[in-house]
């Protein structure tokens, strides 16, 4: 029963990361320059962070660049579409 919780802590946890990285992504600056740096705040889990990050690292359309601080450099290309 413990470990239920816990995994169900640890996927609100994880949702709320992605929520708030989804956000930054999303936000007007974000798709005006097809960038972004995120990081992760001092409440969220390593783990939460380490795997988003390499669902991140799995889109082929983002680069994603490490930064000495800890956080992380996001790019996408996005072609014209006329």
């Amino acid at each position: 029963m413990e470990a239920h919780s816990l995994d169900r802590q640890s996927a609100k946890t994880y949702a709320a990361l992605t929520r708030r990285i989804h956000a930054a992504v999303h936000s007007r600056l974000a798709q005006a320059e097809h960038q972004v740096i995120i990081r992760r705040e001092p409440h969220e889990s390593q783990s939460d962070w380490d795997r988003l990050i390499e669902e991140i690292r799995d889109a082929e359309v983002v680069t994603i660049t490490p930064r000495p601080d800890g956080s992380a450099h996001l790019a996408w290309y996005v072609e014209n579409e006329l």
